[in-house]
């Protein structure tokens, strides 16, 4: 079993199915352990962002291991070596907060461990009660709940936006936003 597995996921019959091997070409680059799922379209962009939550915690009872969650669109520009150092540590959940502000779910590091999935499982309990929200600001919403958790600010180049954030430096893993691209692409499959 490996000490950290990569987990993302993509909307099949969509184009962040092709988008997705992108990503995965670069987990193979780094030689990253990784599970890629593919879920059915949820009947708009944002219920299909909203799976999010659901995927982590399948990967969680599933690998049994830390896991880091990179979005699709992303691409693993340098090792991502701090990852390692985060399980060594006890570190339970990593994230980037941008502008010290707005938790970016692009990238993220989990443990496994009890908080986690407690963490996890009321994230999608709220995503029910919130599901006009982004699932990012539900996250950030819950967070206090969870006083006991173990967190780590990522540095920026591990959740870099391509295009505004390129002042923090050279990207270790970039998120290109295809959102941008293909949301309405998505939502209009479905009309």
């Amino acid at each position: 079993m490996p000490k950290l597995v990569y987990i993302g996921y993509f909307t099949k019959d969509t184009p962040y199915q092709v988008e997705c091997q992108y990503l995965i070409g670069t987990l193979e680059q780094f030689k990253l352990p990784y599970v890629i799922y593919m879920i059915e379209n949820q009947g708009n962009w944002q219920k299909n962002t909203q799976f999010k939550a659901k995927i982590i915690q399948n990967a969680l009872y599933k690998l049994q291991c830390p896991i880091v969650y990179v979005d699709c669109d992303a691409k693993i520009q340098q090792d991502p070596i701090l990852f390692n150092e985060l399980v060594e540590k006890g570190i339970d959940f990593a994230y980037h907060m941008k502008d010290g502000k707005e938790l970016l779910s692009g990238t993220m590091f989990m443990n496994y461990s009890n908080v986690i999935l407690r963490l996890i499982t009321t994230w999608i309990e709220q995503i029910k009660v919130d599901k006009d929200i982004w699932e990012q600001k539900v996250l950030q919403k819950i967070l206090p709940q969870f006083p006991e958790l173990k967190i780590y600010n990522l540095p920026p180049t591990y959740c870099q936006i391509f295009d505004n954030m390129k002042h923090c430096g050279s990207p270790v893993i970039e998120h290109f936003q295809a959102s941008r691209r293909f949301k309405s692409a998505v939502d209009t499959r479905l009309k």
